[in-house]
């Protein structure tokens, strides 16, 4: 806090959040490791990827700077004309997909990548730009501590749907004799504390009211509790003021009305 005589500046936090891991280092992925070129559909949710093999982070073969790879991943017959590209995919569940922020993937490859969230192009690391195939190597070789290292790459939280969601990740070589291969990712983020709604009498009806972060969700009503409860859109709209988001309403006479909010 900060003061200039009558003036006072306060510094205002954020709205709380809560760390989520929705994808975690070490999980098991499906994957494809046998050189071909799977059709443009391997990105999708919809994909059929039962007949590809599965297995635990890190993936790939060789001895990355050191660490040996949980699921051995093949490179074919010759090992100096070993495959470009393996591809992998994992599925995860979100319940609510309101209030994320801050979704970030934490990418472990060797040598380069190019991930998709539910069909969509999220991140491209160490890897050219333009039209990618399964023989597009890598934009320069991986050694080292890179072997090893986590790069950070945000990704738009609007990319996650509610229900099922995919995450879908191509390794690339920089070469067809690369002596190793390594993959792992963990997707983070985090999410806004479910808003407080306030209720007060107004003059002319009843004053509802929540904070002006909870961005995307609407007011919704019924008169009564009985399931199934029948919850009604609001339409009125609601004013944000202070940082604050306020709707008025009639009063209904001798009746109770409840209130709640929720995603559309």
């Amino acid at each position: 806090m900060v003061g200039f005589r009558n003036v006072w500046i306060v510094p205002l936090d954020g709205p709380p959040a809560t760390p989520v891991t929705l994808v975690p280092n070490g999980a098991v992925w499906k994957y494809l490791d046998n050189g071909s070129n799977p059709s443009i559909d391997w990105k999708q949710l919809g994909f059929n990827d039962t007949a590809w093999a599965s297995g635990p982070a890190m993936l790939g073969y060789g001895d990355a700077n050191g660490s040996l790879p949980r699921t051995t991943n093949s490179y074919g017959l010759d090992p100096n004309n070993k495959y470009i590209t393996t591809y992998y995919r994992r599925l995860f569940v979100v319940s609510n997909t309101w209030g994320f922020i801050n979704l970030t993937a934490r990418l472990q490859r060797d040598d380069g990548a190019v991930g998709y969230l539910n069909g969509i192009e999220v991140f491209r690391s160490n890897m050219p730009i333009g039209p990618i195939s399964y023989t597009t190597v890598a934009s320069t070789a991986v050694g080292n501590a890179d072997e090893t290292r986590f790069y950070l790459l945000p990704i738009d939280p609007l990319s996650l749907r509610k229900g099922t969601n995919l995450l879908a990740v191509e390794i690339h070589q920089n070469a067809a004799n690369s002596s190793d291969i390594a993959f792992d990712l963990a997707l983070q983020g985090e999410r806004l504390q479910p808003p407080r709604l306030g209720i007060a009498r107004a003059p002319e009806g009843v004053q509802l009211s929540w904070p002006g972060y909870a961005e995307g969700l609407n007011l919704y009503s019924a008169s009564n509790l009985v399931p199934a409860v029948a919850w009604n859109f609001v339409a009125t709209l609601p004013v944000l003021s202070n940082d604050l988001r306020t709707v008025t309403l009639p009063v209904v006479p001798n009746a109770a009305r409840f209130y709640r909010l929720q995603s559309p």
